[in-house]
């Protein structure tokens, strides 16, 4: 397992140690300010985890500790202000509702926390910046897509009640089951638009990838659909099961379209990766993986402008086993 993996699993960790949290803190709490205290507590440990998981992989300058530390307030400020964008008049549905923004607040902030990091790597028009020093990680686009995509869940989870909400107490009245499809659909249009952006540029694309991810993408779309289907089966007993099962099938839809996808679009031959990811351009010069500097003529595999540095027997065994294609 690289580093960059290690630090991944450790965010992904964090999900689980953030949610215990949060009802360790709101249990012993208790009273009005539970679900406050609770999620004040289940905030800062994920901004202070994040930002110590990965600040070994950031070039830290001024305009980036700005930034971090601005959207570190930010995403603390609507906690500790505690208040619902709007007010329903019930107690516990306001709680619910300012749980749910902090949810989503949260994901927007690991995000955009990526982005102000890492974005260069993505966008390739700066591939230099935020390729730290030798003594630190260097850090890959895909390791970047893999963080950006872990903030999608708390994301998705708080925009999902938050518009379930806002559509349950609109005044025009909607019923249940249409403000849980229309709050579905949201979060399957955000994520799906968020996960083929964050990889399109990363596939390579061929009319089988092309239509086994539309098909996965309109099998998600439609399945919010699900709520709305009839139940035959009340005299058998299986009414509820079915009911329930049709109410969470957007969600096996989603892990579907995320396995499905990681199916589609990897690299069914790893040997064709040594190339790519040495960095052998088109002219045939070696070029670093991490900042495109041209390797050629040099008597050390080391780039002399980011730092990247290997061993050839290390590059021709591992190109062997297929196994530099790494995160």
């Amino acid at each position: 397992m690289t580093d960059r993996c290690f630090r991944i699993v450790l965010l992904l960790a964090l999900m689980p140690l953030v949610s215990g949290a949060w009802a360790l803190v709101g249990s012993y709490v208790g009273g009005r300010s539970a679900w406050g205290s609770g999620s004040m507590v289940g905030s800062a440990l994920a901004l202070v985890s994040t930002i110590v998981i990965w600040h070994r992989c950031v070039r830290w300058t001024v305009p980036r500790l700005l930034s971090t530390a601005g959207i570190a307030l930010v995403a603390t400020g609507q906690v500790v202000l505690w208040h619902p964008v709007w007010t329903t008049g019930w107690r516990g549905t306001d709680e619910f509702l300012c749980t749910s923004q902090a949810l989503s607040g949260g994901g927007l902030a690991l995000g955009a926390l990526a982005l102000t990091w890492w974005g260069g790597l993505l966008t390739r028009c700066d591939p230099r910046h935020s390729a730290p020093p030798s003594r630190r990680v260097v850090m890959t686009p895909n390791a970047v897509r893999l963080a950006i995509g872990v903030a999608l869940l708390p994301l998705l989870s708080g925009l999902f009640f938050v518009e379930y909400l806002a559509l349950n107490e609109a005044p025009w009245g909607w019923a249940s089951r249409s403000c849980t499809w229309l709050s579905y659909e949201t979060c399957a249009v955000v994520a799906t638009a968020v996960w083929f952006l964050l990889w399109r540029r990363a596939v390579v694309w061929d009319s089988t990838r092309r239509l086994g991810s539309l098909g996965l993408a309109l099998l998600f779309l439609a399945s919010p659909l699900s709520v709305f289907w009839a139940y035959p089966f009340g005299a058998t007993g299986l009414g509820p099961l079915c009911e329930t099962l049709c109410l969470l099938s957007p969600l096996f839809t989603f892990a579907l379209w995320l396995a499905g996808t990681a199916w589609l679009w990897r690299d069914r031959q790893p040997h064709a990766l040594v190339g790519r990811l040495v960095g052998v351009g088109a002219e045939g010069a070696a070029r670093c993986p991490t900042c495109g500097y041209n390797l050629h003529g040099l008597r050390e595999v080391r780039c002399p402008e980011c730092g990247w540095a290997s061993t050839v027997d290390d590059i021709v065994q591992r190109s062997i086993v297929g196994t530099l294609a790494v995160p």
